[in-house]
């Protein structure tokens, strides 16, 4: 961001009110941003914050934020298009043919997430590009300007950039929970936009966080040597994902065995307490024939929630942290309620075979 800020100091010079008038933001080494981009890519980035940081939304000053993240954007990638043209970076015919088969293959799938015919998908692509007001040779040459900024990033950027120190993280870290505590007043020798920066990490971290984790302590942190009933009453936290929305369904060993699951079975067929395989479902997608054909993204998580499997070939060193063999299952069920939580626009299913290993 500082680079960006001392570049804008030299490059960008706001459009006056005649251009504006013609439909040009702004303008960087004198190319136009013009005012439909800048909507569109402002307009982009408020979905985004809307489906995985509704709460940033809600702060005082979050439209401006957004304002400036879509000019910063349009003004990054300006004049890394226009670095690149300086260095005559090349896009060779195959690699812009390569970039293009690209972007069709989004158009290759309905709505519903069928496949449709190379007829249909070409279709769909051009109908796309008349909705955007681009011909196809504007469109290539997007492409060919995008391909050349990944040429230069990946050629000449990249290269010159070091990975941070572990120091470096931990310094960077220590900040973020700071400003998670709101005691920003303590972060001294940082600008005003590094701040707002951190905040935003900030608060993307205690939404992404906060309910995901409390969840995985639900399902993991059980007091050592827990009686039954209290490890019940943790099922029973985890169960109530069905008051946000989330569908539920625990198969038994007598529905496992009629579904087949003879490798589910065989890992805890030594053990007195039943197996038990969770599915939990979570529908974002307004319910309709599409939604229902649409292929949801599904998660895993492995519940082994005492293992004794290795007991005898195992080294002794680290034994005591085979309890974290569930810790996959406490995670997908962190990330379902972390998904209804906010009302995630997306189909996924989680499933969680929990186990002893006896």
């Amino acid at each position: 961001m500082k680079i960006i800020n001392s570049l804008l100091a030299l490059a960008l010079a706001a459009a006056p009110a005649s251009a504006a008038a013609d439909g040009v933001a702004a303008k960087v080494n004198g190319e136009p941003i013009l005012i439909s981009e800048y909507n569109k890519t402002k307009q982009a980035i408020l979905e985004q914050y809307r489906a995985m940081m509704p709460d940033f939304l809600k702060q005082k000053g979050a439209e401006e934020q957004l304002a400036t993240m879509a000019m910063d954007k349009l003004v990054d990638e300006l004049l890394l298009t226009q670095q690149a043209e300086k260095l005559k970076i090349k896009v060779y015919d195959r690699e812009l043919e390569n970039g293009v088969a690209e972007i069709k293959k989004r158009f290759a799938r309905d709505e519903a997430g069928r496949p449709v015919s190379p007829e249909m998908a070409e279709a769909a692509f051009r109908a796309e590009l008349a909705r955007e007001g681009v011909s196809a040779a504007q469109f290539r040459e997007r492409i060919r300007k995008q391909l050349m900024v990944r040429k230069l990033i990946e050629e000449k950027i990249r290269p010159q950039v070091s990975a941070p120190s572990e120091k470096e993280v931990r310094d960077y870290y220590d900040k973020i929970q700071l400003a998670v505590k709101g005691a920003t007043a303590s972060l001294k020798g940082m600008d005003k936009d590094d701040i707002d920066e951190l905040k935003a990490v900030a608060q993307r971290f205690k939404e992404v966080t906060a309910e995901r984790v409390r969840l995985r302590h639900i399902l993991v942190k059980v007091a050592e040597g827990a009686p039954l009933a209290e490890k019940n009453k943790a099922r029973e936290k985890a169960l109530a994902l069905k008051k946000l929305g989330i569908k539920v369904t625990v198969l038994g060993e007598k529905e496992m065995r009629r579904l087949g699951m003879g490798a589910l079975l065989g890992v805890g067929q030594g053990s007195a307490r039943e197996s038990k395989m969770v599915i939990m479902e979570w529908t974002g997608v307004a319910k309709s024939k599409a939604a229902k054909a649409q292929q949801p993204v599904a998660f895993v998580g492995k519940g082994v929630t005492f293992d004794t499997g290795g007991i005898s070939i195992k080294p002794a060193e680290g034994m005591e942290a085979m309890k974290w063999d569930m810790g996959g299952a406490g995670a997908v069920a962190g990330a379902l309620k972390a998904l209804a939580l906010r009302k995630a626009k997306v189909n996924v299913v989680g499933v969680c075979g929990l186990v002893e290993n006896m």
